[in-house]
């Protein structure tokens, strides 16, 4: 009789055991439908609602003359910066040469090539 009712005691604390986790999930069931539902209210509100976050300031205007890349004007903008650079690289490059300058070196330099 004891071993019937040992046995007895585990099943009923397995069944025990069973029926926690079957109510966990139920729970997590539970809640998963609840965030469904309550997210399909909110869509369902979101859809009803006829306004629209933007609104027309002026209706748009065809251009009169098609919009064109401006060549001359790159090639004239490229040529002067390309040339202001280079002045500006000149210079600094001038400043940064530490040599001692006077006339004599400089046509002494000229005469050496």
């Amino acid at each position: 009789m004891v071993d019937a009712q040992k046995k007895q005691l585990l099943s009923l604390r397995s069944d025990h055991d069973q029926i926690a986790v079957y109510q966990r999930d139920v729970d997590a069931a539970q809640r998963a439908y609840e965030a469904v539902t309550q997210r399909l209210g909110q869509v369902n509100m979101e859809g009803q609602n006829n306004q629209a976050n933007t609104r027309l300031l002026s209706p748009a205007v065809e251009p009169l003359e098609p919009s064109r890349p401006r060549v001359v004007l790159g090639i004239i903008g490229s040529l002067l910066g390309g040339l202001a650079v280079g002045i500006f690289a000149a210079l600094l490059f001038e400043l940064l040469d530490r040599r001692v300058r006077s006339p004599r070196t400089f046509w002494s330099w000229r005469a050496c090539r």
